[in-house]
This record gives structure tokens, sequence and C-alpha cells, in this order.
């Protein structure tokens, strides 16, 4: 299996609100906060294994059975936006179980399935979760530590799926 973005997400947190969050009015670190947004989303994201932002992906499967299953790789799915087979073409297949999102193809072969993955709107939780990791990075810079910010989550997590 062969994960490809085809459309990053936007930043869920922006700058401005980041800024407020932090205090700050000067526009000097600007562009060390947007990245700083950029990577507290990702060690959510990986702390959580679910998207934050919606984004789209292309995940490749090769030598599939017919009948048999994949399994989607991200959670939430927003939408299946299309499953082909190796020749570019259309394929039928069952959408089987939502949580994770199983597919049955109907078909051999390689199979490619474009989906978008992340939340249409972000939870408070999840944003409130980006600012915290954030500030962390901002603020400490290399000295950061963003376990005890994830570890809070633990208890959480049932609330986002």
């Amino acid at each position: 299996m062969i994960n490809e973005l085809i459309e990053a997400p936007d930043l869920c947190v922006s700058v401005e609100d980041m800024k407020a969050y932090l205090r700050l009015v000067a526009d000097t670190d600007d562009d060390l906060i947007e990245e700083s947004i950029s990577t507290a989303t990702q060690a959510l994201e990986r702390y959580l294994n679910r998207k934050i932002g919606s984004q789209t992906w292309k995940t490749s499967y090769e030598a599939v059975d017919k009948n048999s299953t994949v399994m989607l790789p991200f959670d939430p799915v927003i939408s299946i936006d299309e499953v082909l087979g190796e020749e570019e073409s259309e394929i039928e297949y069952t959408k089987i179980l939502d949580l994770p999102i199983k597919l049955l193809i109907e078909t051999d072969g390689a199979v490619y399935v474009t989906a978008t993955y992340g939340y249409s709107t972000i939870p408070q939780l999840l944003l409130d979760g980006v600012k915290m990791c954030c500030a962390e990075l901002y603020e400490k810079r290399h000295l950061a530590d963003l376990g005890p910010i994830l570890k809070q989550f633990t208890r959480q997590r049932v609330v986002l799926l």
C-alpha cells in the first residue's frame, strides 16, 4: 500500500488566531508560527491516528484479489472520491465497515482509491490541542516536549470517534 498526498490541508488554526492565543502583536515570527501550527497539527494527527484538516490522498493497493477487502489508511473519511482499477477505469466496490472503513473490491489486480480525510468541521477540542502544542513549540523552541499535552487526549479520544 502506497499513500500519496494529492491535496494538502489548509492550516486548521490561522496565524492570526495563534498570535492572539500567544498574546503576540508583532509580525516578525509569523513564519515560525505557521511552521509551528503545521508541526503541532501533524504531531496531534500522528498521536490520535486521525487526520484533522480536510486533505485528499490517493492510496495504491497492488495485487488485490477479486471480492477481497481493502482498508482505507486514515480516519475520519469525508468522502471516497474515486476507486479505479489497473487501467484507470472505475471499478465496483461496496463499503462494508464504517470504522475503519473497509471496501469490498469486486475485481482483481491493482486498485487506486482517492479519498478525502479529516473533519468537515474541526472539533473545538482538536483546535485547542493544536493551539496548546503550537504554544509549546513556539515558546520553548528546541526544548519543546509535546508528550504531556498529547497524553491529555488519550482519555478524550473516544469523544472524537
